[in-house]
């Protein structure tokens, strides 16, 4: 997985969150980011990293990271979706 293809799976998550949406959504959506980079290649886990880290320093909301997934076109909607089941979130 690119970090490109990483990318626009957090985006497709971050949509998907849109559906779920309850008040723990920023902290879910941090751990599938976490989980989805051990699931990477290496470079793809830094990028993943290096993504919260700067998420952390701009203190961004959820309803930021919703506003930067909208722009980025999901390639891996069946991984994201993998993920959110995986973690109880879609059925």
């Amino acid at each position: 997985m690119s970090c490109h293809e990483l990318g626009e799976a957090i985006a497709q998550l971050m949509a998907d969150l849109d559906e779920v949406a309850d008040e723990d959504d920023f902290g879910i959506a941090k751990q599938l980011l976490i989980d989805l980079a051990r699931d990477c290649q290496p470079g793809a886990r830094t990028h993943a990293t290096r993504l919260l880290q700067l998420a952390a320093d701009l203190s961004m909301t959820e309803e930021s990271l919703r506003g930067i997934a909208r722009v980025v076109k999901p390639l891996l909607v069946n991984d994201a979706r993998r993920l959110l089941r995986r973690h109880g979130r879609l059925p």
